[in-house]
């Protein structure tokens, strides 16, 4: 008798909790006619005291809008949807102007991680009021360079005020990076000053590792930039006919950080069983390409001797994440691009060149029965004295732990 009052009990308090919870639920999310009324009050095309109907009519003329979206005014507000007014608000206001090149960068680097679960027609409403600042999305973890928008998700009472007050003043917008990451402004790294911003995909941690520059040993104080540059100096450095790197950056820097990215993936996974010519000439374009065959040859050549010590050594590195992140760009003698990557040792005889492919490295790698999680500094360059970084690459081979 007693097990059965225990269970009523229980089955009682789930119910009233399931209640509670969806009545807060029902509290908390608003109507597409709701935020309509809320949109065209706040943004003064009408009167608080004005009847919903005619604000509805006012929004219709000034195609916030569609006629056919009258009969789903009465849908809870979702993400997706909110970005579509917002976006038709924002051009009546200010115009179809956005930042193009960022949009381009959210839209070919993949920073909004679910976009393709939002209906075509509302995808590049969702990409303008993430660029902007005014719809940011979700933290999809540490390391990771994009951001989930969550489309479908019912937007409260609260957010919408939000969105709104983003879209009516610009100092209330959260930052983007240029190619498209949410920048932060609390909890900054001891050292944010040598950054050109601080973003949330990454820990402090990442930020407070030493530049190369920082290991050196100087025979006389070095010089800010001549002798190195931190990545919030190094824009200002300039080429031999005074073109800024913050020039060259613009236009070069997305490209470097693709060629790192693949020569880190490349490096980081390797199967003795499977390696073959094609990853030899994948690995080989990610390294500074010479004018003449012999000096190219010789890169080659250590390329191979290495995947024949992998296959004598039964080797078998596997990599889960690869992030190499733009705004880190220093100099130190040469270019340097901070990577982060999460790998696994899985099997091989040896340690160190005999497993991962690098001339010099200051990380041990041993075979390992976890995943291992490392930062490093990857030189860039060229070697042709006239270069405008049309034809930067890895410049050598070297794993520096950062």
């Amino acid at each position: 008798m007693k097990k059965k009052v225990l269970l009523l009990m229980l089955v009682c308090c789930v119910f009233m909790g399931q209640v509670k919870m969806n009545i807060v639920r029902g509290e908390s999310t608003i109507t597409e006619r709701k935020f309509i009324v809320l949109l065209m009050t706040n943004m003064k095309f009408c009167k608080e005291e004005d009847s919903v109907s005619s604000i509805v009519n006012e929004a219709v003329k000034k195609k916030i809008i569609k006629k056919t979206e009258k009969g789903c005014l009465s849908n809870s507000l979702t993400k997706e949807r909110a970005a579509v007014y917002l976006n038709r608000m924002d051009v009546k206001m200010n115009g179809p102007v956005y930042d193009k090149e960022m949009y381009k960068n959210v839209l070919e680097l993949h920073r909004i991680s679910d976009l393709n679960s939002m209906k075509k027609s509302s995808r590049a409403s969702v990409i303008k009021m993430f660029c902007k600042g005014i719809m940011v999305g979700y933290h999809n973890g540490y390391y990771i360079q994009s951001r989930k928008f969550r489309g479908t998700e019912k937007v409260s009472l609260t957010e919408a005020k939000t969105y709104i007050k983003r879209l009516q003043k610009q100092n209330k917008r959260k930052k983007m990076s240029p190619d498209g990451q949410l920048i932060r402004e609390t909890k900054l790294p001891s050292n944010a000053k040598s950054y050109p911003y601080i973003l949330t995909a990454y820990p402090n941690s990442f930020y407070e590792k030493s530049f190369e520059y920082q290991k050196t040993k100087y025979h006389k104080k070095p010089v800010p930039l001549q002798d190195f540059a931190s990545p919030a100096q190094v824009g200002s450095m300039t080429f031999y006919n005074g073109i800024t790197m913050e020039t060259v950056k613009k236009q070069y820097l997305l490209d470097w950080c693709k060629k790192v990215e693949t020569n880190m993936k490349l490096r980081f996974n390797v199967d003795y069983r499977t390696i073959n010519t094609t990853w030899i000439h994948q690995l080989r374009k990610t390294y500074y390409v010479f004018d003449d065959a012999q000096t190219n040859k010789s890169r080659t050549d250590d390329i191979k001797a290495y995947v024949q010590k992998a296959k004598k050594n039964k080797v078998v590195v596997k990599t889960s994440r690869v992030t190499v992140e733009p705004s880190t760009l220093y100099n130190s003698g040469l270019d340097y691009v901070r990577v982060y990557v999460r790998y696994k040792v899985v099997s091989g005889e040896g340690k160190g060149r005999d497993l991962i492919y690098c001339d010099k490295s200051d990380v041990k790698f041993m075979r390992e029965e976890k995943w291992m999680e490392q930062c490093f500094d990857i030189a860039l360059g060229s070697f042709n004295g006239n270069s405008y970084g049309e034809d930067f690459s890895v410049i050598n081979n070297s794993l520096l732990h950062a």
